[in-house]
């Protein structure tokens, strides 16, 4: 194959998982510790944003649980194409997650909205960035 060819299936295949969204990988989780630091994005500098608690107002894709890391409310997210979302709370006994809501759609308009509650955890992946209300 040519040096021409081989550059356009390379950059075709590029172009393929960023359409599909399969570079988004999920972050790890954070760790135990203070709550997570959001930041909101402005032409001059990135600013962290938080609540008088000092949870994050804004954050993106992850998982986290709600009243460590990410503080009891309603949170909304701009249009997106492709977002996926989860809400779930301790499974009986303690052992594992049951998940209470599973969200993967392009709601009218495309942006989605959650109320969260204390004890939940929220997982999120390619919406964006979510804003508290």
């Amino acid at each position: 194959m040519s040096r021409a060819g081989l550059r356009a299936v390379v950059v075709g295949a590029a172009l393929a998982v960023l359409a599909c969204g399969c570079g988004n990988l999920p972050t790890p989780r954070p760790s135990a510790g203070p709550p997570a630091t959001a930041t909101t994005t402005t032409a001059a500098a990135a600013t962290p944003t938080v609540d008088p608690d000092g949870f994050p107002t804004s954050f993106g894709r992850g998982i986290y649980d709600v009243g460590v890391d990410i503080a009891p409310g309603t949170y909304r997210t701009g249009p997106s194409s492709s977002c996926y979302w989860s809400r779930s709370v301790p499974g009986p006994e303690g052992r594992g997650r049951e998940i209470v809501e599973d969200v993967f759609d392009r709601p009218e308009g495309g942006v989605h909205r959650v109320t969260l509650a204390e004890g939940e955890r929220f997982n999120t992946s390619r919406c964006g960035i979510w804003d508290a209300e």
